[in-house]
C-alpha cells in the first residue's frame, strides 16, 4: 500500500515539474518571438577617414533684422510686428505685405560682401526666406563635396566696412545645420542646429567636427531613411499649408503659391496669432504628422579664435581641420540565429529536449497513432496474432 502511494506521489511530482517547465518554456518562447517581431537594437561606434565631406548649410540673419526707420511710412507706430494688434495700422490700400518686407529687410550684399567655399564663390548656392522675427535670412549651401581641409578652406564670409551705410547693427546670427533642414521660427523640432553670434567688428574662426547617426525604424518610432527627407521641411510646409488654407491667403513668412496675398487686418491678425509662439501654433504643429529622420549628420563647431577688425565689418571662417568623422550605427540585436539559440537553450534546459530526442518522440507518437488506426480498422488483427502465437506454443 505504501509503495502504491509513493509511486503515485512520484508520478504527481513528475507531472507537476513537467507542467511548470512547459509553462516557463512557453513564457520564454513568447518573449523570444516578441523580440523577433520588434527586435532590440545595439549601437556600433566607429571612426572613418573619408576622401570627401559635405559641408553643412549656414543660415545668417542680421541683428537687428529690420530698417525700423521705414516703418512709419507703412503706418506702424512701433516695430513690434510680432504682435497681431500692430498690424491694425498697416496701410493695406497703399502697400503690399511682400513689398513691405522687401523694403524694410536687408539684402544679401548689405550683410555679406564676400561669400566663398573652398576659396571659390561658385561653390555656394544662396537662398533666402522671410521671418517675422529675423527679417530676411540667407542660407548658404555647398554645391559639391569638399576634398580640402584646414584653415585656408571651408566657408569664408566677410562684410567690408564700406559695404553698409548704417552703424545701427549688433552682429549676425549664424546657424549651422544640415542642408535639407529649414530653419524658421515655426518649426524648432528635430533640428540639430548650432547657433553662433558674430558681433560687429569681430573676425571669428570655427573648426567643425561631424558625427553621423544612423537609426533603425521600429514599431514604436517610425522614421524615414531617405537622405533627402527632412522633418523640419515637412513640418514647415505642412504648417504653412494649414495656416494659409485656413485664412485663405498667404504672407511672406507663411508662403503658399496657390493663394493670393493677405490684404486686411482680419487676415493678418489670424496669421500672426497662428504663426508665432502660441497654443495655436503648438496645435498646428501636432497636426503636421511628420515622422523623424533616420540618418543625420550633426556638426559641432569649436571656436578657434576671435579677433577685432574694423568696427563696422565682420568675418567668419568655418572649416574642417581633418577628414575624420565619427559614426554611430544602430544594428538589430536579435535575429533568427539568436532565436534558434534561445529555443535550443530553453527547450534543452527545461524540458531536456534535443534534436535526436525530438525525433524519437515524433516516431513514438506516429507509431502509436498508426497502431490505433490499424486496431480501429481491423479489430481482429490482435486476436489473430495472439492465436498464432498460442498455436506455436502448443506445438
Amino acid at each position: 500500500m505504501n509503495c502504491e502511494i509513493c509511486e503515485k506521489m512520484y508520478k504527481f511530482l513528475r507531472i507537476l515539474m513537467l507542467l511548470i517547465c512547459i509553462g516557463v518554456s512557453c513564457f520564454q518562447l513568447t518573449i523570444c518571438f516578441g523580440k523577433l517581431r520588434d527586435p532590440p537594437t545595439s549601437t556600433h561606434y566607429a571612426y572613418f577617414l573619408n576622401e570627401s565631406l559635405w559641408y553643412p548649410s549656414v543660415t545668417i540673419c542680421r541683428n537687428p533684422p529690420f530698417k525700423t526707420e521705414l516703418f512709419e511710412k507703412y503706418g506702424f507706430l512701433n516695430s513690434e510686428i510680432t504682435y497681431a494688434t500692430t498690424w491694425k495700422r498697416f496701410k493695406y490700400d497703399q502697400y503690399s505685405i511682400q513689398g513691405f518686407f522687401e523694403e524694410v529687410t536687408y539684402a544679401f550684399n548689405e550683410i555679406v560682401s564676400i561669400a566663398a567655399l573652398d576659396e571659390l564663390t561658385e561653390n555656394l548656392r544662396v537662398t533666402s526666406y522671410f521671418s517675422l522675427t529675423h527679417g530676411r535670412c540667407f542660407t548658404l549651401s555647398p554645391k559639391r563635396e569638399s576634398t580640402r581641409w584646414g584653415g585656408r578652406y571651408g566657408y569664408y564670409l566677410y562684410l567690408a566696412p564700406d559695404s553698409t551705410n548704417t552703424l545701427n547693427w549688433n552682429g549676425i546670427h549664424v546657424y549651422i545645420h544640415e542642408g535639407n533642414d529649414k530653419l524658421t521660427e515655426k518649426n524648432g523640432v528635430d533640428i540639430f542646429e548650432e547657433h553662433l553670434f558674430v558681433e560687429a567688428g569681430d573676425s571669428v574662426q570655427v573648426n567643425l567636427k561631424v558625427s553621423r547617426y544612423n537609426q533603425l525604424p521600429n514599431r514604436r518610432k517610425e522614421c524615414n531613411s531617405s537622405f533627402d527627407y527632412s522633418k523640419s521641411s515637412c513640418v514647415e510646409e505642412g504648417v504653412n499649408d494649414i495656416i494659409s488654407t485656413y485664412v485663405g491667403c498667404q504672407v511672406p513668412w507663411v508662403p503658399n503659391e496657390k493663394l493670393p496675398e493677405c490684404n486686411s487686418y482680419k487676415q493678418l491678425m489670424t496669421i500672426v496669432t497662428n504663426s508665432t509662439a502660441s497654443t495655436y501654433l503648438q496645435e498646428t504643429l501636432r497636426k503636421s504628422n511628420c515622422i523623424r529622420k533616420c540618418k543625420r549628420n550633426i556638426y559641432l563647431p569649436l571656436l578657434q579664435s576671435i579677433r577685432e577688425i574694423e568696427p563696422n565689418a565682420w568675418s567668419l571662417r568655418i572649416y574642417f581641420s581633418s577628414n575624420l568623422i565619427s559614426q554611430m550605427d544602430e544594428v538589430i540585436a536579435y535575429d533568427w540565429n539568436t532565436l534558434i539559440a534561445d529555443l535550443g537553450g530553453s527547450l534543452g534546459f527545461l524540458l531536456g529536449l534535443s534534436v535526436f530526442g525530438s525525433i524519437g518522440l515524433i516516431e513514438s507518437a506516429v507509431a502509436k497513432i498508426k497502431g490505433k488506426s490499424i486496431g480501429a480498422i481491423c479489430p481482429s488483427a490482435k486476436k489473430d496474432t495472439t492465436a498464432t502465437v498460442g498455436l506455436g506454443q502448443d506445438i
